[in-house]
C-alpha cells in the first residue's frame, strides 16, 4: 500500500507538468514512474557488478539485504528529478514559428 502512495507522489508532478503544457497527461505520469524504476534498475545493475567484483564470496548476501534496496531509492529519485527538469526545460523553450509578414497572422494566432 505504501508503494502505491509513493508512486502517486512520483507521477503527480509529471501529470501537472503535462497538463500545464497541454500534452498527454497520463502517458507522462507513467513515464515519470518508469524513469524512477529505470534509474533504480540501472544503478542496481552497476552496483551489483561492482559488488560482485569487490566481494565475490558474499555478494548475494549484500544484494539481497534491505540496505541495498533502500540504497537504490535515491538513485531512482534522482533519475526521476532529472527527467522532470529535462521535460520542463524542453516544453518551456518551445517557440512557435509565427512570421509577422504573413497576411493571415490573426487567423493563425487564433487557432
Amino acid at each position: 500500500m505504501l508503494s502505491i502512495v509513493f508512486l502517486y507522489f512520483i507521477g503527480k508532478p509529471f501529470y501537472n507538468l503535462a497538463r500545464e503544457h497541454a500534452t498527454g497527461k497520463w502517458i507522462w505520469a507513467f513515464l515519470g514512474i518508469i524513469s524512477f524504476y529505470a534509474g533504480a534498475i540501472l544503478f542496481g545493475i552497476i552496483a551489483a557488478i561492482i559488488i560482485a567484483v569487490i566481494a565475490p564470496n558474499n555478494y548475494e548476501e549484500i544484494l539481497n539485504g534491505p540496505a541495498f534496496s533502500l540504497a537504490i531509492i535515491p538513485f531512482g529519485l534522482v533519475s526521476c528529478y532529472l527527467f522532470y527538469k529535462w521535460l520542463k526545460k524542453r516544453w518551456e523553450n518551445k517557440t512557435e514559428n509565427v512570421h509577422t509578414d504573413i497576411l493571415d497572422e490573426d487567423f493563425l494566432n487564433d487557432v
